[in-house]
């Protein structure tokens, strides 16, 4: 039986914390409280095809994530769920759970991965963890 994403499809955008003329890294909320961190990986074979993945964080991790206390690699390592989405040009997405076996092994974030080191200076850190630890 294939899993449901249409939650993480649906999920709204809290911020933005690493863009260059495209969104790279972004923290978004599903409607029943989840929060993600989503991280572009790569664009395949053209730039038409992005792969995106969704890193499950509890507001915690996410809160430790964007101040610099927690890597992206740590975020993965710990993550209860993670998952790869493949969006076509056309706007349409498939999903696939990275399973637990992958995981570890497919981490292409170094142990050193913190935002604090690439976050856009635009993102006010305090205000933002606010609003996750209010969530």
């Amino acid at each position: 039986m294939e899993k449901d994403f249409s939650d993480l499809n649906e999920s709204v955008l809290i911020e933005d914390l690493v863009t260059h003329q495209r969104r790279f890294i972004s923290l978004r909320q599903t409607g029943n409280g989840d929060f993600y961190l989503v991280v572009w990986m790569d664009c395949v074979p053209s730039e038409s095809i992005n792969i995106w993945l969704w890193v499950a964080v509890d507001p915690d991790m996410a809160i430790q994530y964007v101040t610099g206390k927690m890597s992206l690699y740590q975020c993965i390592q710990m993550a209860e769920l993670l998952v790869r989405e493949t969006q076509m040009d056309n706007g349409d997405s498939t999903w696939e759970e990275i399973p637990e076996a992958e995981q570890l092994r497919g981490n292409p974030f170094g142990e050193n991965s913190y935002i604090t080191d690439i976050m856009d200076s635009d993102v006010d850190v305090d205000a933002l963890a606010h609003s996750i630890n209010d969530a």
